[in-house]
Formats: C-alpha cells, structure tokens, sequence
C-alpha cells in the first residue's frame, strides 16, 4: 500500500528529516504493509497541502506550525516571539498545548501524526545587527504574518515570503534580511548571499506531520496503533535531536563563514521583546480562554521543581467547547 507524502522544505531539513523518519518507521511498524513515497521541496502552499490531504490527493504532509493560523490562531503559538527561550522551554510549550492542536486539527479534518521541532529562528543580513536601530535598515523575508507583523512594528519593512523567492529577491536589491534558522541546506543558500546572523531566537516554531482524520478512523485497529507507535517514535526522537541539531547548525554556519551575532545587543533584545509581549496580548484576544489556559499552565510547568514532567494530557481536562465557535 504506497502512501505520498510531501513537503516543501528540502530533505535535509527538519522538515524532511521527520518526514523520512515516519517514513522508515511505519514501513518497519507495518512490515511493509504501508510503503511511503516522500516528495521533498513541494511547490505546494500550506492552503493546497491541507486540502490535498483532506481530499485524498496526498497521504501525509508536513507543514510549518504558523502557516496553519488560517484554520486556528492556535497554531501561531509556537510562533509567538520569545515565549519559548530555550529547547527544553520549547518541548514543554508543545507537550502543554498538544492536545489542544490534536482538537484543532481534527475539527479541519486532520489527524496529527508528528509535531518537529525547528532550531530557534535568528536574523541574517547583508550587514551586522548591532543595535536596535539596525532594524530599520532591513527589507525581510519572516516565514508568517505573526513575524512580519512583529518586525514591522519595530521598523523594518517585513513581508512572508516562500524561502525559494529568497536567493532572487536577494540578487534583485528586494531584501536584505531573512528570518530563518537556517536548517540544513537553507543555511548553505543564506550564507552564500547574507553572511551576517543575529542569534535572536525569536521563537522555536514547528512542523505538524498530518493525515486525514476520516482516513486514519477507517482504518483497522491494528493500524491505528501501529500508525500511532510510529509517529510517537518519530516524535520523541525529533525533541532529543534538536540540541544536538542546533550546535550542528551553527558549526555549519561558522564553516561557511558566516559572522554569528550572540548574544545579540541588550536594546535589540528589549526592542523585540516588548513587542513579543504586545503580538502575545494581541494573539491571547483571538484565541480565546482556551490559549491563556494553555500559556497558565505552561508559565506554571516553569516555576514547578525541574523533575516534573509534562504530561500530554494536561490541558486535556480544559472545556473542549472552548475551541469552538
């Protein structure tokens, strides 16, 4: 039984590595049974996948967290500027608000298989950042409208691009900066053309691996678990690889010559972060009850002694009418 399943980051990302990974895993899970075709750097918008995947045109699609605001707020959280600051606050904001996303999704007619981390997104620029003021210099490419509309605020010229409009608008005088972490290959292209990065960990966003959820329900029981055993796999490999992936990453940036800004300026930090704290207000207001329950709990997680662990289903007991409109 072949299954597609795409993505449009290249395969050497996480993106691409988690979707190889589920790949190989449910192969192994099924004993060949299901026997997955991966298509990399698809053309395909975040809008098409999700409709491709409801209507059985794709089997599975991974697609960047923020790119999933059109069917909830929610999926900004991970998004949101500086609310996680470091990986182990990142794994905490997910595990917190992964049922939550399991609702959503569901409600759009997805099943969520896989939720990956990407390292923390920082600034590359033709010209170092070295205070706040720099900002106003930079035309930049943001990776949603939450970080277009955050880095605007504080002066700079800010649209969403796709990433394969980068190298052309670079050439082209159209930016000058980007908003990327700068995984895998993405690296290789933004250090060639931009080789100064600002290490600003906007945030640590992810990738949501789904299916359809009237597909997933249909299949048999055994199916279901073997599914699910593999995307669990793939999951808690993908949080215990970031650190590691993270220091890979800079290394790689360094060899390429690129000049690492880190720690950024105490008045560039502050600047983006009062705007952070302002985007989070402006977000808790069109999400709802439900998102100030998920962030209660997450700022509480951090102040509880450092061996308790996150359960996944600690906001599960929240009112799920709450998601509803």
């Amino acid at each position: 039984m072949y299954w597609s399943m795409v993505t449009s980051y290249p395969e050497d990302t996480v993106s691409g590595h988690g979707l190889r990974s589920f790949a190989e895993h449910v192969a192994k899970e099924t004993q060949g049974y299901i026997a997955p075709q991966i298509q990399y750097r698809t053309s395909r918008r975040a809008a098409q996948l999700v409709d491709d995947v409801r209507a059985g045109g794709v089997d599975a699609a991974d697609i960047f967290g923020g790119n999933l605001a059109t069917l909830d707020p929610l999926f900004e959280l991970s998004t949101l500027p500086f609310l996680a600051r470091s990986e182990a606050d990142a794994k905490t904001l997910t595990c917190i608000a992964e049922p939550a996303y399991r609702r959503a999704l569901a409600k759009a007619g997805l099943h969520l298989l896989v939720v990956s981390p990407w390292p923390p997104t920082g600034l590359w620029s033709l010209t170092p950042l070295k205070s706040a003021s720099d900002i106003t210099h930079l035309k930049v490419r943001t990776y949603d409208e939450t970080s277009a509309t955050v880095l605007g605020n504080v002066g700079a010229q800010a649209a969403s691009l796709p990433m394969e409009q980068v190298k052309s608008l670079v050439g082209e005088g159209g930016i000058n900066a980007v908003l990327s972490s700068g995984d895998g290959s993405v690296g290789d292209t933004l250090a060639g053309i931009l080789p100064n990065f600002a290490a600003v960990r906007y945030a640590f966003p992810v990738s949501f691996l789904v299916m359809s959820e009237s597909r997933f329900k249909v299949l048999s029981a055994q199916r279901q678990r073997q599914i699910t055993a593999a995307a669990r796999g793939v999951q808690s490999a993908e949080w215990q690889a970031l650190p590691e992936r993270m220091v890979t990453d800079y290394a790689h940036m360094k060899n390429n010559g690129v000049v690492i800004e880190d720690p950024i300026s105490a008045d560039l930090r502050a600047t983006l972060q009062n705007e952070g704290r302002a985007r989070a207000r402006e977000w808790l207001g069109r999400v709802g009850p439900a998102g100030q329950a998920i962030l209660d709990a997450y700022i509480n997680h951090q102040t509880a002694p450092a061996d308790t662990r996150c359960r996944s289903g600690l906001v599960e007991s929240l009112d799920a009418a709450a998601w509803d409109d």
